[in-house]
């Protein structure tokens, strides 16, 4: 299951983990910026971007600890990283 909507604490806090495997939710805001919901629960920021002609995933941490708006912070920060031409996870 994949769903684009603006990313929201509410949102995060309450969405429901999929019967099985993994589901995304991508914000409207950061593209390739959501978050990724397993079955069991578990909740983690992902930013989705192309380097060099290769799809790249990077986990950027864990919900709760790492909340919303630092999520969204790094996201951003990572995609001006990018426009520089480098990689945001070298």
């Amino acid at each position: 299951m994949t769903i684009k909507t603006r990313l929201t604490d509410t949102a995060v806090k309450h969405v429901r983990p999929p019967a099985t495997g993994q589901a995304e939710i991508w914000d409207s805001a950061i593209a390739g910026f959501g978050v990724r919901i397993t079955s069991k629960g578990a909740k983690s920021f992902v930013l989705l971007y192309r380097y060099q002609g290769q799809s790249r995933r990077w986990t950027l941490g864990r919900y709760p600890a790492l909340s919303l708006a630092k999520a969204r912070a790094m996201a951003s920060d990572a995609l001006t990283v990018l426009e520089s031409g480098h990689d945001p996870q070298a």
